[in-house]
């Protein structure tokens, strides 16, 4: 069983942005909230069903009165029968997931994505199966196809870009008293036009702060005697995501720098890696 994951609250009535859990994203390609992936075995292989929920009834108060799933509320989800066609996997209703729960087989499960499937799922007999079965979903997402490398250098690309638009919007950040904010605004804008949005969050950091290796506040100022250290990537539609780190004279060309720029952190971090995600 491989839980999509389920919504998560911000503030009272408003939850974060969904995004699926990569196993599931990848053995699916859908992105449904509260989906569940069951492999069960049989003669050959196994049998895939997806048990997702479908589109709001008109005859019941959902389609109205559900903030969280609701038509109305949250926009036209696919019916069953969409959802099959288009993902390729025989798609079921939530409500029927607990009838695949009913006989004694052993059942290993991606835990710790979704608090009701694990509790409706008895721990493997063997301790260890349920980290097993979550390394080899992990492993299976090694080596990608033709395909998948082709969403790995859209996301690339469109991180490329990113970077580009942060260089042209250099002048205006270093007049805003929380320049690193305009940097993560400028970048954040290219990631959510071209794709999902961002593969993580973004480090513009600046000064001191580049010192710190995750620093995600960005609420400093820029000095244009001081280095840029800009981590960050763009994750597609298909949530595949890029990850690219460079150092960025903020006056310009480097040669106008000074030869030990105060505050300033190397270029040590990744350069240019892909994150294999999904």
């Amino acid at each position: 069983m491989i839980p999509a994951g389920g919504m998560k609250v911000r503030s009272n009535d408003v939850d974060f942005r969904f995004r699926p859990n990569s196993a599931y994203a990848h053995l699916t390609g859908g992105a449904d909230p509260d989906a569940v992936l069951v492999l069960e075995p049989g003669v050959g292989g196994h049998q895939e069903t997806l048990f997702l929920r479908p589109r709001s009834p008109r005859d019941t108060g959902e389609f109205l009165l559900d903030r969280r799933y609701g038509e109305f509320w949250s926009g036209r989800r696919p019916t069953l029968a969409e959802s099959t066609a288009l993902l390729g996997i025989d798609c079921a209703h939530l409500d029927q997931l607990g009838s695949v729960l009913t006989g004694t087989a052993p059942t290993r499960v991606l835990r710790g994505e979704d608090r009701i499937v694990d509790a409706l799922v008895r721990p493997h007999q063997d301790p260890g199966a349920d980290a097993e079965f979550a390394a080899a979903l992990s492993a299976l997402r090694l080596i990608k196809d033709p395909w998948e490398v082709e969403q790995l250098q859209r996301a690339v690309d469109h991180t490329t870009a990113g970077f580009e638009d942060v260089v042209r919007a250099l002048p205006a950040a270093l007049k805003h008293p929380r320049g690193e904010r305009w940097i993560e605004g400028v970048f954040g804008l290219r990631a959510r036009a071209e794709g999902n949005g961002l593969g993580y969050e973004t480090i513009a950091a600046s000064g001191a702060h580049a010192c710190v290796l995750h620093w995600i506040r960005n609420d400093g100022a820029l000095d244009p005697g001081d280095l840029l250290l800009l981590d960050a990537g763009v994750e597609t539609d298909t949530l595949y995501t890029a990850d690219i780190t460079r150092t960025l004279p903020l006056s310009g060309p480097a040669r106008r720098l000074p030869t030990r720029p105060r505050g300033a952190a190397g270029g040590h971090r990744r350069a240019a890696s892909r994150r294999p995600v999904p």
